[in-house]
C-alpha cells in the first residue's frame, strides 16, 4: 500500500489515497466525473478540486471547510499558491504543474509560518491527477491535512520537503502545452552520430591536407624570402 496508509499520520489522506486507487483498477488515470462526494465522505473537509488554466497556472473549483478555516474567507475560485507565503507561490505552481505534466503523485511536508497568536501548526499536502471531460490531465484532486491549532487566520503555509512519485498509466493525455512552454518532446535529442550543439563556440574548419609537394615549395620559398646564413666562428674576429 502506499505511504500514507502505511504511517497512518494523516488518515483523511489515506482515505482519499484509497479511493483514487479504487477508481483506476485498469490502471487509467480516473476523470473527474468519476469521482463520487459519498465515496470520500468522512475526508470531504480535507478535500479541494484544482483546474490547470494554463502552465503553472491554476485555480481551485472546489474546496473543503479546514482549507477555508485556515485562510479565514472562502477559496473557491483562488489560486492554491494564495495559501501559501509568497516566496514558494513558485515552487508550488511547478508542483501542481509536474503531477499533470508527467503525471505524478505529490507528497508534501508543510507548516504554518508562526507568529502573535499564531502557534505550531504542521500538516501534508498530496495532490493526484485527473482527467477532464476531453480526456487530457487538468484537474487535480488534492487533500490538505494538518495537526496543530490554526489561531489566527490566515495561515500562510511553506513547503518543508516534497516528494513527487511517478505513475505508470495504461494512457493518458498530457496538460495541453501553452505557447510560452516548450513542449518536452520537441526538444532535440543529440546522440553519438548526431551533431554537437556549439553553444557560444566559434564553429570550426575542417582540416584537409595541402596537396602533394606543395608543403616542399613552401618550404623553399620561405629560406630564399629569409635569405642565406653565414656561420661565423670566435676564431675569426680580429683581436
Amino acid at each position: 500500500m502506499t505511504p500514507f496508509l502505511n504511517t497512518g499520520r494523516y488518515a483523511h489522506l489515506a482515505e482519499v489515497e484509497a479511493y483514487w486507487h479504487a477508481k483506476r483498477p485498469s490502471g487509467h488515470l480516473p476523470a473527474r466525473a468519476d469521482l463520487d462526494p459519498r465515496g470520500i465522505s468522512g475526508a470531504l473537509d480535507h478535500c479541494f478540486i484544482a483546474e490547470r488554466l494554463d502552465a503553472g497556472m491554476f485555480r481551485l473549483r472546489l474546496a473543503g471547510t479546514v482549507l477555508n478555516d485556515l485562510m479565514g474567507m472562502e477559496v473557491r475560485g483562488m489560486s492554491p499558491t494564495a495559501l501559501f507565503a509568497p516566496h514558494y507561490e513558485e515552487q508550488i505552481s511547478a508542483l501542481f504543474e509536474a503531477v499533470c505534466a508527467r503525471p505524478a503523485i505529490l507528497q508534501a511536508d508543510v507548516s504554518a509560518t508562526r507568529g502573535n497568536v499564531k502557534p505550531m501548526l504542521e500538516g501534508r499536502l498530496a495532490l493526484w491527477p485527473l482527467r477532464d471531460d476531453d480526456g487530457f490531465t487538468t484537474r487535480l484532486l488534492g487533500g490538505l491535512s494538518y495537526r496543530g491549532d490554526i489561531g489566527r487566520a490566515p495561515r500562510a503555509l511553506q513547503v518543508v520537503s516534497h516528494r513527487l512519485r511517478m505513475l505508470q498509466v495504461a494512457s493518458a493525455l498530457p496538460a495541453p502545452v501553452a505557447d510560452s512552454v516548450q513542449d518536452p518532446s520537441e526538444v532535440p535529442v543529440i546522440t553519438q552520430d548526431g551533431p554537437e550543439e556549439t553553444g557560444f563556440a566559434e564553429a570550426t574548419t575542417p582540416f584537409s591536407p595541402a596537396p602533394k609537394g606543395a608543403v616542399g615549395r613552401a618550404r623553399s620559398a620561405s629560406r630564399s624570402a629569409v635569405g642565406h646564413l653565414r656561420l661565423v666562428s670566435v676564431a675569426d674576429q680580429p683581436e
